[in-house]
């Protein structure tokens, strides 16, 4: 409600705009949200944290996928060394099927910034993916003690450590 006030009061301040998009998407007004960044990128196209915000929005939809790659690939040519760009990135890599270039991206993100959940969760995801049990395994181990921000993330990454690990307990056996 204040960011609200506050755009209400400077309708183009840019950085007002932006934490009220943040502030609808965290309480998971999307659509709000959404035409919040919009309005960022017309005041000016090259803020690069509301391009990897819109982006990202996307691809967490799974929703025009080719739009979040353009957005997320802006905000990353503005900041290359950006490790919640490069998640970014990775994840609409993956969302769009191209699991090679999610998993380098994901991996160079998480070498900038080895503690962070959502970046093991992303790359366990694409370990998973392809075929790679122990190592997707070792990061949805490493996303849940590194605190997951909140219950949902947690509650699925402890599943999937379940499943997997279930998966490897029953290979193993089939070997011996």
């Amino acid at each position: 409600r204040e960011m609200e006030k506050a755009v209400a009061l400077d309708p183009n301040n840019i950085q007002y705009n932006y934490q009220l998009g943040a502030a609808l998407e965290r309480s998971r007004q999307l659509d709000q949200a959404e035409r919040v960044f919009r309005k960022v990128l017309s005041l000016d196209p090259n803020h690069a944290d509301a391009n990897n915000y819109l982006g990202y929005m996307f691809a967490d939809r799974n929703d025009t996928l080719e739009r979040a790659l353009e957005l997320v690939t802006k905000a990353v040519t503005l900041e290359p060394s950006n490790a919640a760009y490069l998640d970014s990135l990775g994840w609409v890599y993956f969302r769009l099927g191209k699991l090679d270039l999610a998993k380098k991206h994901l991996e160079d993100a998480a070498v900038l910034v080895p503690r962070d959940p959502t970046i093991r969760h992303h790359l366990g995801d694409v370990y998973a993916r392809l075929g790679m049990k122990s190592e997707a395994l070792a990061e949805y181990k490493k996303a849940r003690d590194y605190e997951p921000e909140d219950d949902s993330e947690a509650k699925t990454i402890a599943e999937k450590i379940a499943l997997l690990e279930a998966r490897l307990a029953e290979s193993q056996a089939q070997q011996a």
